[in-house]
């Protein structure tokens, strides 16, 4: 097993030994009680092998059917592990320890009446309310859930394909290259010996003497930046290549433009990113779906908000932050004055240093 899962493991296993949960055997609990006062039990008519017990007269703590259904819900949270159970089983061992470990806590929390402390009932109940709001939250999901439809997610993909980069696997683009004039007279002129050579724009600019003015734009798409953006849109107009034309910038430049070549782009397939693009247009909707609902029983419930508290509130914290803001403008202020002081005081003494040595 390679270190990463090694790590993953002591984590699962330190937080079995911090869940909350005790066993007691069903048929014996009075006298188990004051003992092992262990409140999850084992279920009745679980007659499979005991793996681990308390005390002298080893009372039942867990069962093999209770390991399978520990094992069971890890690796449904942790596919990962799944392997690791069928391929090296000595690890249902450290599982049942983990298990165990969390009895040890109870019994000593118990036996030490450590929960009977205003520190221990605060932090139990602060946990049953954030246990009651996951399992309120869950049945909410479950009662509003958002349903995307194949044809919802085809449309998605169809209409965000060229926007998204994520959908691409080339961005496609034409490739294109210019060279800037100041004048529409100077940039005709040399269109003339460009299309000539409409290939080979470099090396013409390299015989007019105007190496340092040519650019290379390379492969310009709708996301290229670096590119005058009235040149790039006519750029991207240009169907037949090899083409050569003048463009007029937005920077006032009037440029020598030719694309050689037009590339189109290539998306990654619908079938292979379907199902990614529909669990996030469900997570998507589900948000809107879940506002939309509680908005709804916020008004059947007849839930308001009292808007003058949080309008006084914002006001109030509004005019600290004024308050505070203003504190350091003087603060700052003061410390510009004395530093103003300072140095003209250095200068004084200088020059008082220097009419005495004269």
């Amino acid at each position: 097993m390679n270190k990463k899962t090694l790590f993953h493991l002591s984590l699962l296993m330190s937080g079995l030994v911090l869940l909350p949960g005790c066993f007691q055997n069903e048929g014996t609990a009075k006298e188990q009680k004051a003992a092992c006062p262990i409140d999850r039990k084992i279920p009745a008519g679980d007659s499979s092998m005991i793996v681990a017990t308390i005390g002298p007269d080893k009372r039942p703590l867990l069962t093999a059917n209770m390991l399978d259904g520990e094992i069971e819900t890890i690796i449904e949270s942790n596919p990962q592990f799944a392997t690791m159970f069928v391929m090296q089983p000595q690890y249902e061992k450290e599982i049942a320890k983990g298990i165990v470990q969390q009895d040890v806590i109870r019994e000593y929390v118990m036996r030490e009446k450590l929960d009977q402390t205003p520190e221990y009932q605060a932090e139990y109940q602060k946990g049953l309310k954030q246990a009651r709001q996951v399992a309120d939250g869950k049945v909410f999901m479950e009662k509003h859930s958002a349903a995307i439809t194949d044809k919802d997610v085809k449309d998605f993909y169809d209409e965000e394909k060229d926007k998204n980069p994520q959908f691409m696997v080339s961005k496609g683009g034409s490739q294109a290259m210019g060279v800037p004039f100041a004048t529409q007279e100077e940039a005709k002129a040399f269109l003339v010996k460009a299309k000539s050579k409409p290939t080979q724009l470099e090396n013409v600019a390299k015989q007019a003497d105007l190496k340092d003015d040519f650019k290379d734009f390379n492969l310009v798409s709708q996301m290229s930046f670096g590119i005058d953006p009235a040149v790039k849109a006519e750029v991207l107009k240009v169907t037949k290549v090899p083409s050569v034309q003048v463009v007029k910038g937005d920077d006032e430049k009037f440029w020598v433009v030719a694309v050689t070549k037009k590339e189109e782009p290539k998306y990654h397939e619908f079938a292979q990113i379907k199902d990614q693009l529909k669990q996030y247009l469900t997570q998507q909707k589900q948000v809107e779906v879940v506002k939309i609902a509680l908005e709804g029983y916020m008004k059947d419930y007849q839930v308001n908000l009292n808007d003058d508290y949080f309008k006084k509130r914002l006001e109030e914290k509004q005019q600290v932050q004024a308050q505070k803001q203003d504190q350091l403008k003087q603060a700052m202020m003061a410390q510009n004055g004395q530093q103003t002081v300072e140095v003209a005081k250095d200068a004084d003494d200088a020059t008082l240093d220097t009419a005495q040595t004269l």
